[in-house]
């Protein structure tokens, strides 16, 4: 299976993602995609010029993320999808911090 590759643009948007949120947020790469993880646990993922995003099928924040305009839940490759996952377009990519900090608030728990 070939790996989408984010555009620059997105890229930057990830990149800048990382830095706003503190040093105890790491990019790594798994699956062949740019990641973030805190400690060796991965809550989001970049695929192509979406942002998946850890959040737990069956809490109010996954409800609310895919209430954003484009999200769904993700999935990164044909039969592959992630359901604890939503991904987020860089379209809507202002919702990407504050769903990543749920994100990592629930991972740190």
């Amino acid at each position: 299976m070939r790996v989408p590759k984010p555009s620059e643009d997105t890229q930057r948007l990830f990149d800048e993602l990382i830095e706003s949120l503190g040093p105890d947020v790491k990019r790594a790469q798994m699956m062949g995609r740019p990641t973030l993880m805190t400690g060796r646990t991965m809550v989001a993922c970049l695929n192509g010029d979406v942002l998946g995003i850890r959040l737990g099928r069956n809490t109010s924040v996954f409800a609310e993320a895919l209430d954003v305009e484009g999200a769904a839940v993700f999935q990164p490759g044909p039969r592959h999808e992630f359901k604890d996952w939503v991904q987020i377009p860089a379209s809507s990519s202002d919702a990407w911090l504050p769903f990543t900090v749920a994100a990592l608030e629930a991972a740190r728990r």
